[in-house]
């Protein structure tokens, strides 16, 4: 009963608690460095703000991202390609590298899994004779195609069209086994089918 008075007290009654100012102890200094924000904000003065976004804006435009060239197609043909890919090694576990994941020899096919949304279009509209046969194409109008360009300008193509275009690159070309332009990869099964088309 006692402790439990003690405790009662203790909580009801406030604490009080008091500062002593104990004055400046040892010497103080200056900071010996510029105020860090002082020195961004004065290299930030010094720079030519419009000349580096006419340099980026420059930049985005001219990007070419290795794009292959690739000759104009000269008769129309279809081809059917097999994107299966098969293993020249012995692919390990992550998880436990003394065990082997796929074999040497192992082949996968994506489409086995998974399916296009709609054809991939290969064209250089750089050529006249492309271009003017991009306008007639019913793939401008699918709005699952994929466009990629090996020539001409993403910026002007896109405001051309009112949709997206993208410009494609050596590995995708192989990928699709793509040898001229105008070319249009569709899936028809587990199979690719190249359509290639005289502009």
């Amino acid at each position: 009963m006692r402790n439990l008075l003690i405790l009662f007290l203790l909580v009801c009654i406030p604490a009080t608690t008091s500062a002593i100012n104990l004055g400046v102890v040892g010497k103080t200094y200056q900071f010996a460095e510029r105020d860090a924000l002082a020195e961004v904000e004065e290299r930030a003065k010094q720079v030519d703000w419009s000349k580096q976004m006419a340099n980026l804006k420059r930049g985005v435009v001219e990007f070419r991202p290795g794009v292959p060239e690739l000759p104009r197609v000269i008769a129309n043909r279809v081809r059917r390609v097999d994107p299966a890919y098969t293993l020249d090694v012995d692919v390990p576990d992550p998880r436990d590298p003394s065990r082997v994941l796929y074999p040497k020899g192992f082949s996968f096919n994506p489409f086995q899994y998974m399916t296009l949304p709609g054809c991939v279009v290969f064209v250089d509209p750089s050529d006249k004779k492309q271009l003017a046969w991009l306008k007639k194409s019913s793939f401008v109008k699918e709005a699952t195609a994929r466009i990629l360009l090996t020539g001409g300008d993403v910026g002007q193509m896109e405001q051309m069209f009112a949709r997206p275009f993208y410009f494609t690159d050596s590995i995708l070309v192989e990928r699709f086994d793509i040898m001229a332009v105008p070319s249009a990869a569709c899936q028809k099964g587990t199979f690719l089918e190249i359509h290639e088309i005289l502009p």
